[in-house]
């Protein structure tokens, strides 16, 4: 969060997710949970740390996305849609710098693996590579299948 004067700049995911907002209060910035985000706390409730979540949590989750973050949940449909009949590493790299030619070799590095680590999470990826391939899950079959039907 950076304030210069009265203008406040705030970035990240959870500024970007909507799921908080800053707000300056006299002589300081308050930071608070948005409406949005609450439901999406609300709608995660029993999550743990086991991996991967549940279908239900993943799904509330990636339709957040679709609604407030369109831009993150593109670096899931990227996984999703490169994946389709398995892909390495590399490949799926190649994918992303494609796709984004601004970012740096080491963004698209960087990028790829988060958004694989993420999907691995949400279980729409399988927990380990098959003959060094990036395979989807039943669930991130669904999923893709889903979001190549509505466009």
């Amino acid at each position: 969060v950076l304030q210069k004067g009265f203008s406040i700049t705030a970035s990240g995911p959870l500024f970007q997710w909507r799921l908080c907002q800053v707000e300056a209060f006299k002589d300081s910035l308050m930071v608070g949970l948005t409406e949005e985000g609450h439901m999406l706390l609300r709608g995660l409730e029993g999550i743990t740390a086991v991996q991967p979540h549940s279908r239900d949590h993943a799904s509330l989750f990636l339709d957040h996305l679709r609604r407030y973050s369109p831009e993150d949940l593109w670096g899931f449909k990227t996984v999703l849609d490169s994946v389709q009949d398995g892909i390495a590493r590399v490949e799926l790299i190649g994918t992303f710098s494609a796709a984004r030619p601004d970012w740096s070799d080491k963004e698209a590095v960087s990028y790829a693996a988060g958004y694989v680590s993420r999907c691995r999470e949400w279980g729409l990826l399988e927990p380990r590579q098959q003959q060094k391939l990036y395979r989807l899950s039943r669930f991130g079959e669904e999923v893709a299948e889903e979001w190549r039907g509505n466009g």
